[in-house]
């Protein structure tokens, strides 16, 4: 389902496990932490794993179990059309439609290194009111998809770059549309 190749690996028996998971449309390949799935199989056209609790349904709603939603996710790297001078990379902006405001955690990464954001990221929940529930002209009722599209400062020298991103969200839809970089071009001195 949702144009996925899954390949389950177990970690610890019978205690934990990850997933390598390719889009079969684009070829990208990323990997599932903290899904202690042991076993996959489809009814119609819906994904059920089995864990150690249980049967569950996956991929259907905004929250894990309860729990926040996190993830972490590095761009390509890119040359930005010129592999041989060097960038210092300064500041960048990625673009996400979110139902709500979000604050991940951003750095850049160039030639090929892969640190991650330390910190913890954010969101900022609202209170949407629920139709036949809520007060007319009291409840703040959901608004539509908020752009977000902050500059980040950023401190990166190399001759590619991709940025890594780590976020966290529960009972909220976000996706990252694009990124914009600055950056100033260097030379041998």
């Amino acid at each position: 389902t949702g144009n996925k190749l899954i390949i389950n690996v177990p970690s610890s028996e019978g205690l934990t496990s990850h997933q390598y998971v390719m889009n079969t449309i684009t070829g990208a390949w990323c990997k599932f932490t903290g899904l202690n799935a042991f076993c996959f199989e489809t009814l119609g056209d819906k994904l059920y794993f089995g864990g150690v609790n249980g049967v569950f349904q996956a991929e259907t709603d905004t929250n894990d179990n309860g729990s926040d939603i996190t993830g972490e996710v590095q761009q390509s790297f890119s040359y930005f059309g010129d592999n041989t001078s060097q960038k210092h990379f300064k500041m960048v902006r990625p673009i996400f439609i979110s139902e709500t405001y979000i604050n991940p955690l951003v750095t850049v990464n160039v030639d090929f290194g892969m640190k991650s954001p330390q910190g913890i990221p954010s969101y900022s929940p609202t209170n949407a009111a629920l139709w036949d529930v809520a007060l007319w002209d009291v409840s703040y009722w959901v608004q539509d998809d908020i752009l977000i599209k902050d500059w980040r400062s950023v401190n990166g020298i190399g001759y590619c770059a991709g940025i890594r991103i780590k976020s966290s969200s529960a009972g909220y839809r976000m996706s990252w549309q694009s990124t914009d970089f600055v950056y100033e071009r260097g030379g041998v001195i």
